[in-house]
């Protein structure tokens, strides 16, 4: 059985290596404005850094940067969690955490243990 702590800093993990698959993505459909923003019913097939492909629809530079703040925000939260003395983070903080973790339930590392 894992303590709260093992299971807060796999969460975190969890969800710092999604932020990152977002600003990556985000950061690719940034630097090319002229593809992205010319045929908005088209499919695109994004080649990743670890050579896995993704295919998104009607992704604008505006969805990009917006999806960038998000995570920006999201890492501000999560650090300010991480900022505490274990000693004194709360059940909340755990909670809050699942919630951010929430939308990511269709990902293969999502553990159902994490739904708040």
């Amino acid at each position: 059985m894992t303590t709260t702590g093992d299971t807060m800093d796999e969460l975190i993990q969890f969800l710092l290596a999604r932020i990152a698959d977002e600003e990556e993505l985000a950061a690719l459909i940034t630097a090319d404005t002229e593809t992205f923003n010319s045929e908005p019913r088209c499919l695109y097939e994004i080649r990743r850094k670890d050579g896995n492909i993704t295919t998104i629809t009607r992704y604008t530079v505006y969805d990009a940067q917006k999806q960038l703040r998000e995570c920006d925000a999201k890492l501000q939260m999560i650090n300010a969690i991480l900022d505490q003395p274990m000693s004194r983070v709360r059940p909340e903080d755990l909670y809050f955490l699942r919630l951010l973790a929430f939308p990511y339930t269709d990902h293969p590392d999502y553990h159902e243990e994490w739904k708040p």
